[in-house]
């Protein structure tokens, strides 16, 4: 009896999982034609988007003569590899803010919830980047302009754990927007204070002693130094701890899950 039990728990659990999957891959399919639609290049901007952002910050700072040769580190393995982290941050924050109250019609299926809204929204905002950047760098590395990276373990652990940072950023913010008005307010200047301090334009060992504590208590900057130590290898002397990488993305998300609950009650259907 115990084991046609388990076997039952188990084929429930798997039909559960596949109406699960079949949600979320209708959001993205639902999500991709929302906002990019059919015309031109459409869901290929997923991609592109980054692409070109990338590409535009790299002309930039070339006609600037902005360089890092100082520190080891070719200006555009330095760029690739913190702005394209860093605009998967930014987008996964954006996007998240009041996409619950812009697709609780949705929760008219049965089988639709909001936090199922939230993961199609992250999933597809993190797979155009790390495509995107794959993209990018395997181009580069074909004409000769970056080399292939190093440790490949260590840049896929990169993204993994920048990855979830922002699945976990995204969650809260898509729970506490609809909670907090001022949330809104305050993400334009809490992004522009990112840039100088998330880590995207520096080392954390290029920093003063003093300061090095502080920034690696930063989760982006954690992300960013797994990423360029993967890419780069360890002659840049990248300072990460995965463990408290993996701590500080379990709390964000736990908390993010018990706010979606609470968010429900803030959402109103029209």
């Amino acid at each position: 009896m115990s084991g046609r039990a388990t076997s039952d728990e188990t084929s429930s659990f798997g039909e559960a999982l596949g109406v699960q999957w079949r949600v979320i891959h209708a959001l993205l399919m639902r999500e991709v034609q929302t906002r990019y639609g059919r015309n031109n290049i459409g869901f290929l901007w997923i991609f592109a988007e980054p692409i070109l952002f990338t590409v535009l910050v790299l002309g930039m700072w070339s006609l600037l003569g902005r360089g890092n040769d100082n520190h080891n580190i070719g200006l555009v393995p330095f760029l690739v590899s913190g702005y394209m982290p860093f605009l998967m941050w930014r987008h996964s924050v954006s996007r998240s803010i009041h996409c619950l109250r812009f697709n609780i019609g949705l929760l008219y299926h049965r089988q639709v919830k909001l936090l199922d809204v939230v993961i199609a929204r992250m999933l597809l905002e993190i797979a155009g980047t790390v495509v995107s950047f794959a993209f990018v760098w395997s181009l580069f590395t074909f004409f000769g302009v970056l080399d292939y990276p190093v440790d490949y373990w260590l840049l896929y652990a990169g993204w993994l754990y920048f990855g979830w940072f922002c699945f976990a950023s995204g969650l809260l913010m898509a729970s506490m927007s609809e909670m907090w008005t001022i949330v809104e307010r305050l993400y334009t200047p809490f992004t522009y204070m990112a840039y100088p301090l998330g880590g995207a334009f520096y080392m954390i060992n290029w920093l003063p002693d003093g300061a090095q504590r502080y920034a690696s208590l930063n989760p982006m900057s954690q992300g960013f130094e797994m990423i360029r130590g993967g890419v780069l290898g360890p002659s840049i002397h990248p300072r990460y701890d995965m463990s408290y990488m993996f701590f500080v993305c379990l709390i964000m998300t736990g908390w993010g899950l018990l706010l979606i609950k609470q968010a429900r009650n803030y959402v109103e259907f029209e």
